[in-house]
């Protein structure tokens, strides 16, 4: 036996080929459409006051998450050095200074 296709759109989630309405089927979908801070001003009049706070609070959030997310990224931990790699690193750059002060004319 062949598993049945199911669709949300009916009673038993099969298709009746006799329905005569169509089928209702969730479509999740994201539109762009680009828009001047003028024409984003307009419609933002448009909403009611309890719009006006949701549509806010949503974009303060989603701000908040990319800053965030951004220091997050910022304040990735650097790899642990000991003090003996740190003092290393530091007379491996002056030995290299001295060097070019040694080779640079009148050095």
């Amino acid at each position: 036996m062949q598993p049945k296709a199911t669709f949300p759109g009916s009673a038993d989630g099969t298709i009746d080929p006799r329905r005569s309405e169509p089928y209702a089927f969730p479509v999740m979908a994201s539109l762009t459409i680009p828009v001047t801070v003028a024409q984003l001003v307009e419609l933002a009049r448009q909403l009611s006051p309890e719009e006006r706070r949701a549509l806010l609070d949503t974009l303060l959030v989603d701000r908040f998450e990319a800053t965030l997310s951004e220091c997050d990224r910022r304040r990735r931990p650097l790899a642990d050095l000991t003090d003996d790699e740190i003092q290393a690193e530091v007379d491996a750059v002056r030995q290299q200074r001295r060097l070019e002060r040694h080779r640079a004319p009148g050095g």
